[in-house]
């Protein structure tokens, strides 16, 4: 399936919101969510992220404008998921962690420098400093030249 193909990148925003509210909720819909679904929509909400930072939207502004916000919109649901902690074990399996260093090397290389930022970092997967750290080296280490690189480190700090 093509994201960048029609509305895609808009109703899967859309659908991210509403499991980023069902995480937040309190109430029993909220409870029975995050016990039995939330670890799922983590695993494809992180794998949607990956597949649209991949996307190479420069030289278009509105698909360069759908692609951070739905990478936006990911990267929020995941950070409501770093507030609860069962879940945060979910946020550590080895298909994200693998992934981790690619999604913000792929944020130096394919956003516009004058972009907001996706900041995946400022989840649960960068409270890891060893996580951190494999964005630094290398042969896909990102550039110390960026404000991706000045933002792990801060991370770090």
């Amino acid at each position: 399936h093509n994201i960048g193909e029609g509305k895609a990148e808009e109703v899967l925003a859309l659908l991210i919101r509403m499991l980023g509210r069902l995480v937040q909720d309190q109430e029993e819909t909220g409870r029975e969510f995050r016990q039995s679904y939330a670890h799922i929509a983590i695993s494809e909400v992180y794998q949607t992220l990956f597949r649209n930072a991949r996307r190479d939207t420069h030289g278009s502004h509105d698909e360069e404008s759908q692609k951070l916000a739905l990478s936006c919109e990911a990267v929020s649901y995941l950070r409501f998921c770093s507030r609860v902690p069962s879940l945060r074990s979910q946020m550590r399996k080895a298909e994200i962690l693998g992934t981790f260093p690619e999604i913000l090397k792929l944020e130096e290389e394919l956003h516009s420098a004058h972009s907001q930022d996706v900041a995946i970092e400022q989840t649960w997967i960068g409270r890891s400093l060893e996580n951190l750290m494999l964005c630094l080296k290398g042969p896909r280490a990102l550039d110390p030249s960026q404000k991706v690189f000045m933002r792990v480190l801060s991370r770090m700090a």
